[in-house]
C-alpha cells in the first residue's frame, strides 16, 4: 500500500477500535446496572460471599474444628478499599460464570483451575467458596486443592493453619503436602525450612503425608536442595522419615550413588532397613540384575524379604519372563515366597499347568496352599481333564486333591470332616 494511504488508514482504525470498546463498555455497564444484570451479579457475589464466610468461620464444620478459633485469611486485592475488593470479586465471579456456561471438557477444566488458582492468591476465601460450588465431584476436589496450593504461595502460614484446621472437613487428605507444594514451587528451600519448623507439631500420619514434599521437590529437579536439607537435619523423627523418601527417588535415577550416600549417612538399624527396601525397589526400575546382586551381597541377617519383594515385584512389572528365570535360578528361600506368589498371579492365566510347580515350590504351608488353589481354579476352568491327570500323579493327599478338583474335601458318608491346610 502506498505510504499516503497507510497514514490515513491508521487514524481510521484507531477511531473504529475506540468506538467498539466504548460501545462494549457501555453495553456491559448497562447490563450490570440494569435490574436483571445488577441482580445477577449481586446474587452471585452474595452466594460466594456467604459461602466464604462459612468456610472461614467453620460453620457446619466437623470435629476437627471443635473448640478451636476459626482461621481467617486476609483478602488481598489491588487495594484494601471496599471498592477494590468488590471489583476483584466482580471479575472472578463473572469469569467463573462464563467458564461454567461453556461445554465441559479438558480445556474448560484447565481454565477453571487457572482461574481458581489466581483467585486464591488474592482472595483465598472467595476461591475456596467458588470451588465448593462446583457440581462435579472430582473437579470440586481438584479446585479446592488448587486453591489451597496457590494460597500457600502468598500466605503460607495462614494456608497451613487453615489446612490443619480443615474447618469444613472437606479438604483433601494431602492438604498439608499441597501447602508445602505451593511454597516449594517458588522456593524449594523455603518449603523444606517450613516443613522442618512445623513438623514437630504433627502426629505420625500427618507428618508422613507432609513428607511427600521431599519426593515432589526431588522430581522437579531440586535434588541438591533436598540432599543438602536431609544431610543437615538433626537426628530425630523428621530425619528418619526423610531419609527413605530421598533414597526412594534417588535410586530411580542413580542407584549406585544413592547406595553410596546411604552407607555414609544412615546408621540407625530400623531406618537403614527401610532405606534399603526403597533402594532395592528403585534400583530394580533401572537394573534389576544389579539390584539383586547387591541384595545377595548383604550379610544374611540384612537380607530382608522386603528387599526381594521390591526387586522382583518391579522386575515382574517390566519383564516377567526375565524375572521368572531369575527366580528359578535362586536357591530356595522363604524370602522368595512373596515374589513367587506375585509371579504366579501374573502368569497363571496364560499357562496354569506350567505354573503349578511354582505354587508347589513355596515354602510357607499356608501360602503354598492358597497358591495351589488359585492355580487349580484357573486350570480347572480351561482344562479340567489335564488338572485331573496332574493331580493323579502328585504327592498331595486325597483330601487336597478333591479340594483342588472342586469337590468336597471328604465324602460325608465315608469319613469325618478333615481340614485342608
Amino acid at each position: 500500500m502506498p505510504a499516503g494511504h497507510k497514514s490515513k488508514a491508521v487514524p481510521v482504525i484507531v477511531v473504529i477500535c475506540w468506538l467498539a470498546s466504548t460501545v462494549g463498555a457501555y453495553l456491559l455497564g448497562s447490563y450490570r446496572t440494569s435490574t436483571g444484570g445488577a441482580a445477577f451479579f449481586q446474587s452471585r457475589q452474595a452466594a460466594i460471599g456467604s459461602a466464604a464466610e462459612q468456610i472461614l468461620s467453620g460453620t457446619g464444620a466437623g470435629p476437627e474444628s471443635a473448640g478451636r478459633p476459626p482461621v481467617s485469611p486476609d483478602t488481598p486485592t489491588a487495594g484494601n478499599s471496599p471498592g477494590a475488593a468488590n471489583a476483584n470479586a466482580d471479575y472472578y465471579t463473572s469469569r467463573l460464570t462464563s467458564l461454567r456456561a461453556q461445554k465441559s471438557g479438558p480445556e474448560q477444566q484447565r481454565a477453571l483451575r487457572d482461574l481458581i488458582g489466581k483467585w486464591a492468591e488474592s482472595n483465598p476465601a472467595g476461591a475456596l467458596a467458588a470451588a465448593g460450588e462446583e457440581p462435579g465431584l472430582k473437579l470440586r476436589a481438584d479446585l479446592r486443592a488448587t486453591a489451597l496450593t496457590h494460597w500457600a504461595k502468598t500466605d503460607p502460614a495462614k494456608a497451613w493453619a487453615f489446612a490443619l484446621e480443615n474447618p469444613g472437613g472437606n479438604l483433601p487428605e494431602n492438604r498439608l503436602a499441597l501447602v508445602l507444594d505451593g511454597i516449594g514451587q517458588g522456593n524449594p528451600q523455603a518449603a523444606l525450612k517450613f516443613l522442618q519448623e512445623h513438623a514437630g507439631s504433627l502426629d505420625g500420619s500427618r507428618q508422613s503425608a507432609a513428607m511427600s514434599v521431599v519426593e515432589d521437590l526431588y522430581e522437579r529437579g531440586n535434588q541438591e536442595a533436598v540432599v543438602s536439607w536431609v544431610e543437615n537435619l538433626p537426628a530425630g523423627q523428621l530425619r528418619d522419615a526423610a531419609l527413605p523418601r530421598l533414597i526412594d527417588r534417588w535410586a530411580r535415577y542413580d542407584p549406585e550413588a544413592a547406595q553410596a550416600w546411604m552407607k555414609d549417612h544412615i546408621s540407625d538399624p530400623q531406618t537403614l532397613a527401610t532405606a534399603r527396601a526403597e533402594l532395592a525397589e528403585g534400583w530394580a526400575r533401572v537394573n534389576p540384575e544389579a539390584a539383586l546382586k547387591w541384595a545377595d551381597s548383604l550379610p544374611a541377617g540384612d537380607r530382608s524379604p522386603l528387599l526381594y519383594s521390591g526387586i522382583y515385584n518391579r522386575w515382574i512389572d517390566y519383564d516377567r519372563n526375565a524375572a521368572g528365570a531369575a527366580l528359578a535360578a535362586q536357591p530356595a528361600s522363604s524370602a522368595l515366597d512373596k515374589p513367587i506368589e506375585r509371579y504366579i498371579d501374573e502368569v497363571m492365566r496364560d499357562n496354569p499347568q506350567d505354573t503349578m510347580p511354582w505354587a508347589e515350590s513355596i515354602g510357607d504351608q499356608e501360602r503354598r496352599w492358597r497358591a495351589l488353589e488359585r492355580v487349580a481354579g484357573e486350570w480347572r476352568k480351561r482344562d479340567p481333564d489335564g488338572l485331573q491327570r496332574y493331580l493323579a500323579g502328585s504327592t498331595l493327599s486325597e483330601s487336597q486333591k478333591r479340594k483342588l478338583s472342586g469337590l468336597p474335601a471328604v465324602l460325608p458318608s465315608t469319613a469325618p470332616e478333615t481340614r485342608v491346610p
